[in-house]
């Protein structure tokens, strides 16, 4: 049979099928496909010889030149043929060039790749493009697409689309547009549902939004009609896609391989943290319950897929030692290893211990290794027995803050930095003079105060004379705001629902108080109580009493879902921070709400001097001390900055408490 009676024997066919349709729409029709070789042509004759009917009624899905046909003839405006749908989903799309094992067409997402270890992520995953003549074998994630000259602009691109047969690049990809069978609009269609072609922002509404279908009282969005016109979903329809779970059967989006995120996830995360013998290690089950449970499935069934710190749980399921922190100290010290960390403390995998008093250890490991061996013959006890020493004992009630820390290291780079002044001067520590650490003061900056500890504790060993570094001076507060701007930052805190709502409290807390952002950030929940009708926060040794609109703030921070971490509120130490930080279980830190703070306008400084300043001059130091959890030295110094003699009140005081007797 030549190409032309078999062609001549398509049209024939569609014109007998399709009432209306002329030999030149069939033609054109034809055309468009693209449908050209001999065995297309005779193979779609037979088909549509005998199934011709078909064509509106369905299935339509072979032979496969019949998917590019139909599509075709729905482009020329022939509404009445049927769309073939996938096999396995019952999406309707012309991506059938997949079968499953029954030898039913079925779209891309339903296809099962064979699975295999890619060879750039290193991972078990499904494998789309195999090895072979110089190419490796690589995953979904690693494969972009074939590189080849873009048909449109002319560039050597990742072109992961044909159009009218030649490859294009994503940028210069244009999918058609339809109208949209909801809102109207003409644009690119996402699904081609059976009540019309919709577009992504009303596919994503359907599916985030099932309601009752009338006739089957299940929660569907609703996909289809039926013939009096009422909205039903699409099993009731007539199409095997429902958009439930096949697993769990819960309702609208669908994540992947027609399940939905939760069941998803917890297949990846069984998937992830199963060992050499094919079982979830008994050690691991709380991780995989925490990763399972939380409230954000979605967000971390992407983020299993590319994160660092999943790999490393990956590594630590396959090796068969008992975690430990010993154990993910060998995997590094960058940020993805402390918040793989984070996560195994959190689910009661590992003990919790102070990560910034252990990066302090390791850092003076690194900054001694490089110095003279008389240096560290002193700095080393001094910063081990002294500092260290002192950080431990203070990380049994409260963790060691950044500042802190900070503080160590200025003491011991100021110990290593005197030491070589002096080897310098062919001095010895033991004879050097005052006046000479005194000169030594003078050649710097006030950052070589920080020296006054370490010759405080060579005096006490006799290591050093009689020499001392007096503390620096300490001057009045140079930054403050004036009443207007103290006063105006407040209203914006307590009124403007344009900021965030944790900056609104956090500058609430530091433009009226004066409270450290290192101190903000570890306030828990239970720190708000209420008396009554007043609302009180535990910030120190007393509740500070809460005007109602800054309570109504803190409040709603206190109640709101959307936290930082994807884990949500999932751990074993039950703390629920203030102001939640990404790590779970861990709270935001200092510096970053300090700087989100600054980015809003709310300048920390300026707005806690000017705070403590106020605070000072209505307040004794004492008091002060204890409501906002400063020391009584720096209390009595925002005193006599305020000026205020405090000699009355405590008269007025002794008098009220001898009326009382």
């Amino acid at each position: 049979m030549s190409d032309t009676v078999a062609r001549d024997r398509v049209i024939d066919a569609l014109t007998a099928a399709l009432p209306g349709l002329t030999r030149s729409d069939g033609a054109a029709a034809l055309d468009r496909a693209k449908i050209t070789r001999p065995g297309s042509l005779r193979a779609l004759a037979d088909h549509l010889g005998k199934h011709g009917r078909e064509l509106v009624t369905g299935p339509n899905t072979e032979p496969w030149p019949l998917v590019k046909l139909v599509y075709a003839l729905r482009h020329l405006g022939r509404t009445d043929v049927v769309l073939p749908a996938c096999a396995g989903c019952g999406t309707v799309t012309s991506n059938l060039i997949r079968k499953n094992p029954a030898r039913q067409r079925i779209c891309g997402r339903c296809y099962q790749r064979p699975v295999g270890r890619c060879e750039r992520c290193g991972r078990e995953r499904p494998i789309v493009r195999r090895a072979g003549e110089g190419k490796a074998a690589l995953c979904n994630g690693c494969y972009q697409g074939p590189t080849m000259t873009c048909s449109r602009c002319g560039r050597l691109r990742v072109c992961p689309k044909y159009m009218d047969g030649e490859p294009v690049c994503q940028a210069c990809m244009v999918r058609p547009v339809h109208q949209c069978v909801e809102c109207g609009q003409q644009r690119p269609a996402q699904a081609f549902w059976p009540i019309g072609p919709v577009c992504r922002a009303c596919y994503a509404a359907a599916r985030a939004n099932p309601q009752r279908c009338p006739s089957c009282q299940r929660l569907r969005p609703l996909i289809a009609e039926d013939d009096g016109g009422r909205r039903i979903c699409g099993g009731c329809g007539g199409t095997s896609n429902d958009h439930a779970c096949r697993r769990c059967g819960t309702a609208g989006s669908l994540y992947a391989d027609r399940s939905c995120a939760a069941c998803v996830l917890r297949e990846r995360v069984t998937a992830l943290l199963t060992g050499p013998d094919g079982l979830v290690a008994a050690h691991l089950v709380p991780v995989r319950d925490a990763l399972a449970s939380v409230e954000r499935p979605a967000s971390v069934a992407a983020w299993l897929n590319s994160s660092p710190t999943a790999a490393g749980l990956a590594r630590l399921a396959m090796d068969p030692r008992p975690i430990s922190h010993d154990l993910v100290d060998e995997l590094g010290t960058d940020p993805d290893v402390r918040h793989l960390r984070a996560i195994l403390t959190n689910t009661g995998v590992l003990p919790a211990r102070s990560e910034r008093l252990e990066r302090l250890e390791r850092w003076l490991q690194q900054t001694l290794q490089d110095q003279p061996a008389h240096h560290v013959t002193l700095v080393r006890p001094f910063a081990q027995w002294m500092l260290l020493r002192r950080a431990r004992q203070r990380a049994g009630t409260r963790d060691v803050t950044q500042a802190s820390a900070g503080w160590i290291r200025a003491q011991v780079r100021a110990a290593l930095l005197f030491l070589t002044w002096v080897d310098a001067h062919g001095l010895r520590l033991a004879v050097v003079t005052q006046s000479q650490v005194d000169r030594w003061l003078d050649e710097g900056t006030t950052y070589r105060y920080a020296l006054r500890p370490f010759l405080l504790w060579a005096r006490q060993r006799q290591l050093a004379g009689a020499v001392e570094v007096l503390p620096p001076p300490v001057g009045s507060p140079v930054h403050g705001n004036s009443e207007h701007v103290q006063w105006q930052q407040l209203r914006r805190c307590l009124h403007d629902t344009t900021m965030p709502l944790d900056i609104r409290v956090a500058g609430g807390l530091v433009l009226l108080f004066g409270v450290k952002a290192s101190t903000l950030v570890e306030i828990q929940h239970d720190h708000l109580e209420h008396a009554g009708e007043a609302t009180l926060l535990r910030i120190a040794t007393h509740a500070l009493p809460l005007p109602p609109l800054l309570a109504s703030i803190i409040v709603e921070q206190r109640d709101r879902a959307d936290l930082r971490s994807v884990f949500g509120r999932t751990g074993v130490t039950g703390i629920r921070w203030l102001f939640p930080g990404l790590r779970p279980g861990r709270p935001m830190d200092a510096n970053s709400l300090a700087e989100k703070l600054n980015d809003n306008g709310i300048v920390v400084r300026a707005a806690r001097n000017t705070a403590l300043a106020e605070l000072a001059a209505d307040l004794p130091p004492a008091v002060l001390a204890e409501l906002v959890g400063i020391g009584v030295t720096t209390a009595t110094r925002w005193a006599a900055h305020a000026r205020r003699d405090w000699i009355p009140y405590l008269a007025a005081r002794i008098d009220n408490d001898a009326g009382r007797r």
